[in-house]
């Protein structure tokens, strides 16, 4: 990894938990908020590619597991949400063969955008609810 890589995902990664610190949140009808802390991951991805996003996104469970209320189980959570995003990006990418640097035609960009975002949805969703029932309300609650 360069210099110039390691730099980088060091600051997105501070902008990253700036942002969970930070009051900067959209509350939900149902009691969650929404908050943009995996948005520097995902320009990380889209600078640097698939396998230094994932490094930042581990050390974004790390940091998370420190300054987030929600410990270590918040982070985890977090770091499964972000990573099925950024699964449906690469297999979206690799689909369409996008390239971030070298597109030509605005369409390519929003028929990568599009593919990226339903990829992603079919793969998070899923993968959330399935996590949230199986593996973070046993351990929130208790349950064995």
């Amino acid at each position: 990894m360069k210099a110039r890589e390691i730099g980088l995902i060091g600051l997105l990664l501070s902008l990253s938990l700036m942002l969970e610190v930070s009051p900067l949140k959209v509350p939900t009808q149902w009691g969650m908020s929404i908050d943009f802390v995996a948005v520097p991951i995902v320009v990380v991805y889209i600078l640097l590619g698939f396998w230094s996003s994932i490094t930042a996104l581990f050390l974004l469970f790390l940091g998370l597991s420190l300054v987030s209320p929600a410990s270590w189980l918040g982070a985890s959570m977090k770091f499964f949400a972000t990573l099925g995003v950024l699964i449906g990006l690469e297999i979206a990418k690799r689909i369409t063969r996008f390239d971030f640097k070298n597109y030509k035609k605005e369409r390519d960009l929003v028929i990568f955008v599009l593919v990226a975002y339903l990829i992603g949805i079919a793969i998070r969703i899923p993968a959330m609810v399935a996590m949230n029932y199986y593996y973070a309300l046993p351990l929130w609650l208790g349950i064995p």
